[in-house]
This record gives structure tokens, C-alpha cells and sequence, in this order.
């Protein structure tokens, strides 16, 4: 059985770390998984 966005059950979503998304925060991140921020 597949996803409506085509991935299978035990398939992970993609995921992407951007690094110093503000920069009066030292450290701060966004990490997005497929659509889910």
C-alpha cells in the first residue's frame, strides 16, 4: 500500500536543516520534513 504522495508505508519523508535562519539567534535552525515545517 502506497501514500498519495507515492511513499511507501515504512519510507521516511525527506528532511532539510537550514542553519542560522535568524541572526539574532545564535544557533537557530529550521528542519522541514516533506511539507511540515
Amino acid at each position: 500500500m502506497q501514500r498519495r504522495d507515492g511513499r511507501m508505508p515504512n519510507a521516511l519523508r525527506p528532511v532539510r536543516i537550514t542553519t542560522d535562519t535568524y541572526g539574532y539567534a545564535e544557533g537557530s535552525a529550521l528542519i522541514e520534513m516533506g511539507d511540515t515545517k
